[in-house]
Parts: C-alpha cells; structure tokens; sequence
C-alpha cells in the first residue's frame, strides 16, 4: 500500500484535520478572533482528533483501528503541517479579512487609562 492509497482510505482525517487545522490558525494572535494560547493549541488538535476516533468508531461503525489511526491522524497533522507551511512560506498562513493590521487594537484590550478618572 503505497503513501496515496493510505490517504485516499483515510480522506476522512485529512479533511478534519484540515478543518481542525484553520480552526487552530484562526484563533492566532495575528487574527482579528478571540486568541488562544499557543500552549493549548496542541492540546485543542489533540482534542478534534479524539472526537473524530469517537464519530468514527461509535456513530459511524469504524473499526477500532481505523477510527484510532484517523484520529492521530486528524490530532498530529494540523500541528506538523503549520510547522511546514511556516518553513515554506517563512509565515503563518495568510488569511485575508481575518488578520489584524499592525495598528489595530487587540478585541480584549482597552485604550489609555488617564488617571484624572471618568
């Protein structure tokens, strides 16, 4: 079995990780969303791949190893492949109308305090 038929058996895992992979990518601190540390971003990848093991093994009547290598699949790729895309193209991946621009204000912080009150 060669690279392209495991993934053309595992199409479901490359979708979700794609998926889970965008959905991590927009939750940067570049993006105009609420942010998510970047400690927990593997934390959430991993999380996506244990729900899709769960759809596939319990709603869809995959076999156990199956829905266990989509799972790792769909946890591992987002997180290898942001490493590579940054390497090929020396930044994140653009997202247009999502990304802040340098001079705009992050959504959760507040202007200049004064300190002559209201």
């Amino acid at each position: 079995m060669g690279l392209t038929d495991f993934f053309a058996e595992h199409e479901d895992a490359l979708a979700a990780a794609f998926f889970i992979g965008m959905f991590i990518r927009l939750l940067k601190n570049d993006t105009r969303l609420p942010t998510l540390a970047a400690r927990l971003r593997p934390a959430l990848a991993l999380f996506g791949g244990i729900l899709l093991f769960f759809v596939e093994r319990f709603a869809l009547q995959k076999s156990w190893k199956a829905a266990i290598v989509e799972g790792l699949l769909a946890a591992f790729l987002p997180m290898g492949g942001d490493g590579v895309l940054k390497s090929i193209l020396g930044r994140d991946v653009p997202l247009p109308n999502f990304i802040r621009k340098n001079d705009e204000a992050l959504p959760h912080a507040e202007g200049p305090r004064s300190g002559s009150g209201p």
